[in-house]
Order: structure tokens, then sequence, then C-alpha cells
């Protein structure tokens, strides 16, 4: 996307990006933007110079040559064989380097000790001119190892780390003892629990109750005795939320399935369908959660708050319109050619900035017809967010692996059947609050 944008700038030559989005979908996509040459963004920057957008094109430029040195980096840190310089041996059937181009990282030490004693075995039916190359590829083999096996030696010392967090949590101290739901808090200085409850199943807290119930630290009857209260969107029944959300909605599902024609499906489609509407009648972008807005504190931070839908959430909104561009990522998975198209149109609108995009776009104090004004942009990223939107990610470029990694966990497939729960079938209008018919 980078490229992209430098050559609509008329700064990079498009003949090679052509050539890169050829072999993008061939065994050759890293080999060609290995290939690109050394003194490419030399050419590029000199053209930006004589640019009038070279202040715009000047970042893209920069991130694109960042990329493309980690790559190389990367490519020599873990798997020398498929840089440049040993393109000559790819298809040497003797070692047969392109097998490690398939393997798991976990098992690459033990297949590059197989790699090496391949090479030394051809070592000694070649010619001397012969062996250097081989010679070179075994050292920065033997290098590669010790990457990988720092490397896997790290994941899993994070992996466990990560477990043995979520097996010290004990839920049951945030037990409510009388309403059977999870409190909000409890106040470690006075040992006393807070008498609010997390009591909606239209909510991200719904997730903490699931773990909660898998592990046998609350009884099972606290799922059921989360509210489920609707409302109607376009005669549509929608479970309602507190603040009416993206974020209640569908962070949940970054780690939890949601079957088809189940409760929670029907209202996470109708939730993102609403979103899209909303948005389409204020003129702008859709993807309205939780987030910093344009409004400083006197210590120049952004002020946070959880921005919603107000016809499904319980809780009266402002009056504001503040885009979220992570909301649209835990979309992904709802409606991909929809979310995919809506951040499409927030790079073109200049919401993306040197660590990816902006936090939120504030339409409020923009307000003309049809919010039409030139937003407020929040040029902040916030760990949690950004967090969310590499999971979405994840889920959506690898069939939902997020989800498959906590589902492989028994505890969690003994529990599963919760997410099974059917829609209702209708949503009388009088069982609706009154001010949200109103809305």
């Amino acid at each position: 996307d980078y490229v992209r944008v430098l050559c609509a700038g008329r700064v990079f030559p498009r003949k090679l990006l052509s050539t890169c989005e050829r072999e993008r979908n061939t065994d050759r996509w890293l080999q060609s933007i290995l290939s690109l040459p050394e003194t490419l963004f030399e050419q590029t920057h000199h053209a930006i110079s004589k640019s009038k957008r070279g202040a715009h094109l000047k970042w893209f430029a920069e991130e694109a040559e960042l990329r493309l040195r980690n790559i190389r980096s990367t490519v020599s840190e873990y798997a020398p064989w498929s840089s440049l310089e040993f393109a000559g041996l790819r298809d040497d059937v003797n070692i047969n380097t392109k097998l490690l181009d398939s393997i798991a990282l976990q098992q690459l030490p033990q297949f590059i000790d197989h790699l090496v004693r391949q090479i030394d075995w051809v070592l000694q039916s070649q010619t001397k001119e012969q062996n250097i190359l081989y010679i070179r590829l075994r050292d920065q083999l033997v290098k590669a190892k010790s990457s990988a096996e720092r490397l896997v030696a790290d994941l899993r010392t994070i992996a466990n780390t990560a477990y043995q967090l979520a097996e010290a949590m004990d839920f049951e101290i945030l037990l409510n003892p009388r309403r059977k739901l999870l409190s909000v808090g409890f106040d470690v200085e006075t040992r006393r629990l807070q008498s609010a409850c997390y009591d909606l199943l239209g909510s991200e807290s719904r997730t903490a109750a699931f773990v909660a119930i898998a592990k046998e630290d609350i009884p099972q009857e606290s799922w059921f005795l989360l509210g489920r209260a609707h409302t109607l969107d376009e005669g549509r029944p929608v479970l309602l939320s507190w603040t009416g959300t993206m974020f209640e909605y569908l962070m949940p599902s970054l780690w939890m399935r949601t079957y088809p024609n189940t409760l929670l499906e029907r209202s996470r489609s109708a939730a993102v369908r609403s979103q899209q509407t909303y948005a389409a009648r204020k003129g702008a972008p859709w993807g309205i959660s939780e987030c910093a807005y344009y409004k400083l504190d006197e210590a120049g931070n952004y002020q946070y708050y959880a921005f919603g839908l107000p016809h499904l959430a319980l809780r009266t909104q402002l009056n504001a319109l503040v885009i979220s561009p992570y909301s649209t990522f835990l979309a992904l998975n709802t409606d991909p050619a929809g979310a995919l198209q809506n951040l499409h149109k927030m790079v073109e609108l200049g919401w993306f900035g040197s660590h990816g995009f902006y936090e939120a776009a504030d339409f409020t104090s923009a307000k003309r017809k049809f919010w039409r004004g030139r937003p407020q942009l929040v040029k902040c990223w916030m760990a949690h967010h950004q967090g969310m939107s590499f999971l979405a990610l994840a889920n959506f470029l690898n069939d939902n692996i997020v989800q498959k990694w906590f589902h492989a966990e028994r505890r969690v497939q003994a529990t599963e059947l919760l997410l099974h729960e059917k829609p209702v079938a209708h949503v009388r209008r009088k069982d609706v609050p009154r001010r949200l018919i109103a809305a």
C-alpha cells in the first residue's frame, strides 16, 4: 500500500510495483521484494524533493524503505536460504532449501541441522569454487538456528507467563453472592466488593463470565442471569448494550466463536449493519466505540468516552460523532468487504500515521449539515486498541487462528455450548424501552 501511494504520486517506478504485484500470489513473492534495487529509494527521495506533494509522500517513502530494510534483516536472521545471495541454490536437489519455506518455527532448528548435514555431504563431491557458496550458506544457517531457538524460547516464555496469569486469576472473589454476577471491581484497601455488577450479555464482560465459568470459579447460572433485553433496529431484534459500541458486540469474538443462527451471531451482525447505516446517514465512515476524542485536559492528554449508537444503548449518549478505526478492524470477520472498504476510505482521508491508524476522528467540533466538515484527528495510539486490531487481523488472515487457540483448551470446549443460544423470534415494541423507541 505504501508503494501504491508512491506510484500514484509518480515518484516510484510503476514497472517495479507491477512486478511485485504479479508475483504476490506465487512462491516468488519474497524474491520479488528482495530484488528491489538498494538505490531505489535514493531515486524516490530525489523525485519527492521536486514534487508538490513532497511533504505527504516523504513519510510513505520512509516507511516503505524501513519495511524493506526490516524484511531483508528478518530473512538474513531467520531464513538466509531465501536471500538473493543463495538464489542459485533454490533449485539444488541435493539440499532442497524450498522445503524450509513451509516448516513450522518450532521445527526449524531440527530441519536446519538436517540441511547443514546435507551441505557437509555435498561439499565432499564439489570443486573448491562450487564449495564457496555452500560454505557461506552453512555458516548463515548456524546463525539462523540460534536465532530460531532464541525466538522459540522467548515465545514459550511469554505463553507460559500468560497461562500462569490466567490460571492464577480467581474470579470467585468478584462474584456477588446475592446476584450471582461478577462485580465491577474489588477495593483492595477496604476489602469490599463493589455493589454494581456486569449484568448484560451484550457487552465485552461476557468474555470474563465465560472464562470464569470454564475455570469453575463461578457457577454456570451466572451466564443465564446476564440481561438479554432487546431493541428493534429496522425491524431486526438486537441485544441491548450499555453504550451501543462496536467494542461491546464484537470484542469477545476475537477469542470466542460465534455460531450461525445464534443469539450472539444475530446481534453481532445487526450491530454492524446498524453502525453502517447510522454513519452513512451522517456522511462519515462507520465504526463507533469507546475511544479518545478531541478534548484535552490541562496536561494535554486526550479525554476518553464510550461513544456508541443511541438506539442500541441503555445509557444516554453524548451528542457527538467520533469514529475509531479499531472498531472497523473488529468487524473484519463480520463484514470483510465492507470493513476493508471502510479502512481504505480512512486511509484516503489521511487517518493514518507513523504507527498505523490514528485513535479516532472527531467530527463533533466540525458539525455541519450531515456532519460533513473536516474532523479533528486524535493523533495518538492506544495499546489495547492496537492489540485488538492485531488480533482481528490475525483471525482475518489466518482462518480465525486466535479463536482456534482459545477453543483448543478443553475447559473451553466443555463450556462452549453456552455460545449456541438461539435468537429471539421477535420483540414486541411495548417491551422496548420508551426512550429507544423514540430514538
